[in-house]
């Protein structure tokens, strides 16, 4: 008797969480369109659509295309960034079962809405709606600095400082907080080096080889912990970008940089190959520095 009550209660119990599923599968829609440049309507390719409030975003594909699926019925603002293009906004409404179509068209310019996967709240969102004061370094941004250590490509930024022990050693330092106040991500993971517990060791991520750079200016100890009571660093690599936008071929990234005042080198690669939905991609750096050498001339008297 009590094995048949109990067999009964676990299938209704089945049956209701399948039909709960199933219901939730319903409500839920898409976005989906595609994004094309002003100036002569080809497609933008690896443009960040983000569907703002869900935090819910794709990469556009190689024919400036993309779709969002299992967004909850609702409306909803969605975003179109691409690094030095005019950001698009538009409000869709995704209703349940259904696909909503946004197509956005982007301008050149140097002012752009900047996003980011690491702000206060911990997932994705714009960096003017984040609850941190966040700043965002893009590709261009980091070639114009062209920096031998992550301290160097960050110390002309609002709130950021340097600390240097010698070149290629140096390590932020964000509102005065430095060590292990201070925490360095690479790609939303923590970095194990020693830059934190001493001043004479460099950070091991190369800023040449970043993709976007991310400052989160504040205290961000109940998403990181308590080395983020200062705020922290998130080194974005170019490999989540790969992974969103396969294609059937190979690319490759190289750069270098070289110093007079204290015998810098460096060069930076990478290289990605993909086939058949199969990605390989792998990268590397080099940097060598030695020290400060004053000016021989004399300066103008």
């Amino acid at each position: 008797m009590y094995r048949l009550i109990a067999a009964g209660f676990a299938a209704a119990a089945t049956l209701a969480a399948g039909t709960t599923t199933t219901l939730m599968a319903q409500e839920a829609g898409a976005v989906r369109g595609t994004v094309t440049l002003e100036e002569n309507g080809g497609p933008v390719h690896g443009a960040v659509i983000l569907v703002v409030g869900s935090g819910a975003f794709a990469l556009t594909d190689e024919q400036g295309m993309f779709e969002i699926d299992n967004i909850p019925a609702g409306s909803y603002e969605v975003l179109a960034q691409r690094e030095h293009l005019t950001a698009g906004r538009q409000t869709v409404t995704v209703e349940p079962g259904g696909a909503a179509t946004v197509d956005f068209v982007l301008g050149l310019s140097p002012v752009h809405e900047d996003v980011t996967v690491t702000a206060s709240v911990g997932g994705t969102e714009t960096t003017f709606e984040a609850f941190n004061a966040v700043t965002t370094l893009d590709s261009f941004d980091i070639t114009r600095e062209s920096a031998g250590s992550l301290g160097d490509a960050l110390r002309n930024e609002p709130g950021i400082a340097s600390r240097s022990f010698g070149p290629g050693s140096s390590r932020p330092i964000i509102r005065g907080f430095d060590g292990d106040r201070v925490l360095i991500l690479e790609d939303g993971l923590r970095t194990g080096d020693l830059s934190s517990q001493s001043g004479d060791h460099g950070v091991t991520i190369d800023p040449n080889g970043a993709e976007r750079i991310e400052i989160v200016r504040g205290p961000a100890t109940l998403l990181y912990g308590s080395n983020a009571v200062g705020g922290l660093v998130n080194v974005i690599t170019p490999h989540e970008s790969y992974r969103e936008s396969l294609f059937d071929g190979a690319r490759a990234q190289f750069g270098t940089n070289v110093g007079s005042a204290n015998a810098e080198a460096g060069t930076t690669a990478s290289l990605q190959y993909s086939q058949n939905n199969v990605l390989v991609w792998g990268g590397g750096s080099m940097r060598r520095t030695d020290d400060w050498e004053p000016s021989r001339t004399p300066p103008p008297s």
